[in-house]
Formats: structure tokens, C-alpha cells, sequence
């Protein structure tokens, strides 16, 4: 490092007692506030660019962006970390981990390459509606880690499990004359049922049992007096549960939110009936005025969206209302205590959906006004940050915990991938296939196992994650000289800058075909392999 910058070694032990200075100074070292206070004082008040600009001015304009990067991702998560200047030029990346910063980073050998979703690589997975033919729109999509499955929800009543290699495992088709519309899905994983939310009903699968993919075989119905317009759920997954039961939360139309616990003994035939409109359905009555239900109002409008965090030991819901758009509750106070929500927040127009992000430890929501908030679940009073870009709706968000990111979609079928450390925009992309039926995207899901994207519309599609080489979080570099004209012919796209320099590339991959020098008179060389 000395000898790219040029300096003695008296002035580069002066620039790492300035580094630390502004090190201790940024994390807050000397003051009385505790970790947690600090770490959010960090996110609100430091950015990435002056940071950089600061540290190049101590150190020189050499600095790789990705180093810094990494170091800003270290100091952000844990201000009481080690601090090792050598870390800023790579030397000593591979320190990096748990014990350090409480959270892993990969900055060694993958520092210099990124994951983008490229279109060409996307591929079709299967129709909405599974195996039967008619046009159909999927509504929610839940992956279920328990079976390593994804379930799927169609709006006119198919109910789709896709395996691990994203192969159509089983489906089941409920008559919408009698449940309404299908609009939520989730895995329940002690009794081994797949629960559907309709406009009035809860409907629970026995997958296993589902032989013929036709008929409502192992299908129970779950008719809840006092509830209708259901419209969200979600799995109370806990260590201490008991292994014959599971725990669901519901939201309503009308603003409420419930609880309520199923165990196997529910589901015996003492206490089920057979359905007059299928018999191969059974039906379970269900009184919302019991003590296993707990049922209290939230929101002013509408439940959007509600998800249980067994990090936080809450639920998280959101709704279309201006007043109560974001809510967080821990369960035993909801369930145990007759108090009133304190940690919401209001919106303007309300909210569509939002995402956590436990490595980060922050919520992101988005809505009708275009625009990402970010915030950390234990202070809802104020927002960490705002990411702007979206010019129409927010539809869905999802969150690729491994490399911090944030992925949101727009009602024009517009991604977009957001660093959650540095706040900025890594990639966009958008859905331009034309195909028939309905071709807006309703939710989305990142598989992060296999780092994949599955979008949900009239069909399932698969975005695998593709890594690609780049020295900074800059754009792509193609030429030396500014770029003066572009051509495109059946498949090829040729630039030329203002050094007379050609140059082919594949227009589905992007990949460099030929070069073409001095203009159309020079050499005619093909490029290495």
C-alpha cells in the first residue's frame, strides 16, 4: 500500500491514527449509548458515498470500492468490532466472520464479482391453475422449509405444491362457487397440512393423501362463525409448541387480527361432518368466541399482508390504511394482555406489502406512493432510510438474506435489487414477455437456498441468480472512449466509440464477439477464448 501512494512510513502511521480517529468518531465509541442505539444512530446518519469520499481523502484515491464496502458492511452491524486498516486493501479480509462482526462476509476471493438476475436465464415453471387448462392468476405463494417445497394459491381455486426441483408435486381444485376466491397459503409443519385462506372458509389439506389431483381427496374445511373476509395468514412456528398442534394468524378485510390453534384431535371424525356440495370434503365448525381464538382490531382498513418473525417473537401486518399502515406486536402480549399496539406507524395511501431482513434487522416496506422505507423493528417513530426509483406501485417485496439485499417489484413488472447496507440500487430488470392472460406479477418469492427468484402471474417463472465479474458497484465498462453509435442486427449489437474502435457482442448474453480496430479498415480480430 505504501508504495502505490508514495509515501514515507511516518506518513502512512499519520493516515491510520486518522482512520482510527474517524473510526472511533463515526461508531460512536466514546459516547453513553448502548449497542443497539448506536448501531441505529450508524444507519440513520452515516451513507456509503461519504464514507468512501472520507476515506479516500485519508488514505488516497486508490481504494477498491469493494473493500470499503465490506468494512462499511462490518462497522454498520457491530460499531464495537475489531478494527484492522489493512482490511481496506484486502490484505486481511479473511479475518472477517462471526466472531468479528457478529455477521460472515464473503470479501476474499468473491470481493470482485456480483449476482445479478438475467433475463435469458429466466425459465417457465408451470401454469397457475397446475394441470388443468384454463387461465388462472396465482395470488400468494409461501415456501415451506420443512418439506423444501413452494405452495402456490390460484385465485379460481388451484392449489399447486412445486418440489425442490421446481416439479409439480401435487394439486387439488376447490369449487370457488362454494370457498369464493382463494387469496393466501401456508404450511402448517406438525399436523403436515397445507391451509388455504378463501373469502370465508380455511381449508386444510392432506397432501399425502391426494392421490387422485382432481378431487378434494384429504381436504377439510373450516368454517369460522363471527369471521369473514379473510384475506392474509401465516404459521406461529415456536420451539416449545406441541408437536400435535400448530398456531395460525389471520387478518380480515375489517382491519382484525386473529389467532388461533389447530391440533390433530380437531381434525378427527368425532368432530367433522360431511360437506352436502362434495363429499369428499369434510367440514369443522369453528367458534370465534372461543378462548383458543384470539381475534383483536389493528388497522382501520383492510390486513394487506401478515407475517409472523420468530426473531422478533412478533407479527408483523400492514394494511391499506393511512392512519395504522405498519404494526408490530410481540404474540404473548396480543394474546395474553388487552392493550393497545404501540409500536405503528401511518403512511400516506397505506401500504401493499413489506419485507424483514434479519441480518440487517430491518423492514421494508412499499406501497401506492412508489417509494421503499426502511425501518428497525424496536423504533417505528422514524425510518432508517428511503429507496427512491419506482415510478408506479409497489407490489411485493423480497429480501436474499445471504448478501443483504432487498428485491422489490412495481405494478409495470419493473425489479428492482437494493443493497440494504449502502441503501443503493445494484440492479433493474423487468418481465417484457408477451404471452396470453393476465401478465402482471401478483407476488414473488427468493429461494434462499438455491438463490433464485420465483414470480407469480398467470404462470410460475424461475430467475436464477447469475454471478457475474465487475471491480466495482460501477456500471460495466466497454469502452475506453465515450460510446458516439450503436447498431443492432439479428441478435449482434455493435458499438463504436470516438477511438475508431468496433466492437460485437451477443445480444441475448452480452458476450464480445469480435473487435474491430481503426475503424472498417484495421484488423479483423476475433476475441480469445
Amino acid at each position: 500500500a505504501r508504495d502505490t501512494m508514495n509515501v514515507t512510513p511516518d506518513d502512512f502511521a499519520n493516515k491510520i491514527s486518522l482512520f482510527l480517529v474517524y473510526i472511533n468518531e463515526i461508531t460512536l465509541r466514546n459516547s453513553e449509548l448502548n449497542l443497539e442505539e448506536r448501531r441505529l444512530k450508524i444507519s440513520e446518519t452515516l451513507k456509503f458515498d461519504y464514507f468512501v469520499h472520507k476515506l479516500r481523502l485519508i488514505f488516497g484515491p486508490d481504494l477498491n470500492e469493494s473493500h470499503c464496502k465490506a468494512f462499511f458492511k462490518k462497522i454498520s452491524h457491530n460499531p464495537d468490532c475489531e478494527i484492522d486498516w489493512s482490511e481496506l486493501f484486502g490484505y486481511n479480509s479473511d479475518s472477517v466472520g462471526p466472531d468479528d462482526s457478529g455477521k460472515a462476509f464473503e470479501t476474499n476471493e468473491g470481493a470482485d464479482e456480483v449476482q445479478i438476475f438475467m433475463a435469458p436465464f429466466r425459465f417457465r415453471i408451470g401454469d397457475a391453475s397446475g394441470e388443468k387448462a384454463r387461465r388462472d392468476i396465482i395470488q400468494s405463494i409461501h415456501y415451506a422449509a420443512d418439506i423444501d417445497s413452494f405452495i402456490t394459491v390460484a385465485q379460481k381455486g388451484a392449489v399447486s405444491i412445486w418440489n425442490s426441483k421446481l416439479k409439480l408435486n401435487g394439486c387439488i381444485f376447490l369449487k370457488e362457487q362454494f370457498d369464493g376466491w382463494l387469496n393466501g397459503c401456508c404450511f402448517l409443519p406438525n399436523i403436515k397440512r397445507v391451509v388455504v385462506t378463501a373469502e370465508r372458509t380455511l381449508s386444510l389439506w392432506d397432501f399425502k393423501s391426494n392421490k387422485q389431483k382432481s378431487v378434494n381427496n384429504g381436504m377439510v374445511l373450516l368454517n369460522i362463525q363471527g369471521m369473514s373476509g379473510l384475506t392474509c395468514l401465516d404459521t406461529i412456528s415456536k420451539i416449545n409448541q406441541h408437536k400435535d398442534s400448530d398456531k395460525l394468524i389471520i387478518g380480515d378485510s375489517f382491519g382484525n387480527v386473529m389467532t388461533m390453534e389447530i391440533s390433530v384431535n380437531d381434525l378427527s371424525s368425532n368432530n367433522t361432518k360431511p360437506d352436502l356440495f362434495d363429499p369428499n370434503r369434510k367440514i369443522i365448525e369453528v367458534d370465534s368466541t372461543k378462548n383458543s381464538i384470539v381475534k383483536k382490531k389493528v388497522h382501520d382498513e383492510a390486513v394487506t399482508k401478515i407475517q409472523y418473525i420468530p426473531e422478533l417473537n412478533s407479527f408483523i401486518s400492514c394494511s391499506s390504511s393511512e392512519k395504522i399502515s405498519l404494526a408490530i406486536e410481540e404474540l404473548f402480549k396480543f394474546e395474553h394482555k388487552d392493550i393497545k399496539i404501540n409500536r405503528q406507524v401511518g403512511i400516506t395511501k397505506g401500504l401493499n406489502t413489506f419485507c424483514y431482513c434479519s441480518k440487517v434487522n430491518l423492514i421494508a416496506t412499499g406501497g401506492v406512493d412508489k417509494a421503499i422505507r426502511l425501518y428497525n423493528p424496536l423504533v417505528l417513530n422514524k425510518s432508517c432510510g428511503k429507496l427512491i426509483g419506482h415510478l408506479f406501485t409497489i407490489v411485493d417485496l423480497a429480501c436474499n438474506e445471504k448478501d443483504q439485499q432487498l428485491i422489490s417489484l412495481s405494478s409495470e413488472r419493473v425489479f428492482r435489487v437494493w443493497d440494504l447496507t449502502t441503501f443503493k440500487c445494484l440492479q433493474v430488470f423487468s418481465d417484457t414477455e408477451t404471452r396470453p392472460g393476465e401478465k402482471r406479477i401478483f407476488c414473488l418469492s427468493f429461494d434462499q437456498k438455491r438463490d433464485r427468484l420465483l414470480t407469480c402471474s398467470s404462470v410460475l417463472d424461475c430467475w436464477p441468480l447469475t454471478r457475474s465479474v465487475q471491480d466495482s458497484m460501477l456500471p460495466p465498462h466497454s469502452h475506453d472512449r465515450p460510446v458516439i453509435a450503436i447498431s443492432y442486427s439479428e441478435n449482434q449489437l455493435a458499438t463504436l466509440c470516438t477511438d475508431s474502435v468496433i466492437k460485437v457482442w451477443e445480444g441475448d448474453m452480452g458476450k464480445l464477439l469480435y473487435v474491430i480496430k481503426e475503424g472498417f479498415f484495421g484488423n479483423f480480430l476475433r476475441c480469445p477464448k
